[in-house]
């Protein structure tokens, strides 16, 4: 990661933001790849180049440690951690792709973060984002 901060530190603030949003206690810890039960990595199974599909996700509802879920990003761009610099914002992304793999479908509805398309403007969970989680992720 360049452009103004870390990977890790990214995803780590991504989950906290859906938990403070859903005001649940959505558990992460960090374990061994063959424990794990979400596995984030760069690299897209249909990689597409720089500015077409940003990431993948898999849909995951709450509890379901049966299967391994994925979050990919894209290789192919260019991922920055701040808007000071050009670029497509990792955060933003990253929190878009972990509400899929928390349960969270797209919506059709323009100017949330759930929203099919990357909006440079949106950068966190809406009111309908928030309400949607609330109700996969009780507190």
């Amino acid at each position: 990661m360049s452009r103004g901060g870390s990977a890790l530190g990214i995803l780590e603030t991504a989950f906290e933001v859906w938990r403070a949003v859903s005001n649940s206690s959505i558990p992460v810890e960090r374990v061994s790849r063959s424990e794990a039960n979400v596995i984030i990595s760069t690299g897209i199974e249909r990689p597409d180049g720089e500015g077409g599909t940003l990431g993948e996700a898999h849909l995951g509802p709450p509890g379901d440690t049966a299967r391994q879920l994925g979050v990919w990003l894209d290789n192919d761009e260019t991922w920055v951690a701040s808007s000071q610099y050009p670029g497509t914002l990792m955060s933003q992304v990253l929190t878009h792709e972990l509400g899929h793999m928390l349960g969270l479908e797209h919506t059709n509805t323009r100017g949330q973060l759930m929203f099919p398309y990357y909006n440079a403007g949106v950068i966190s969970p809406q009111a309908e984002d928030r309400q949607r989680i609330r109700q996969i992720w009780p507190a």
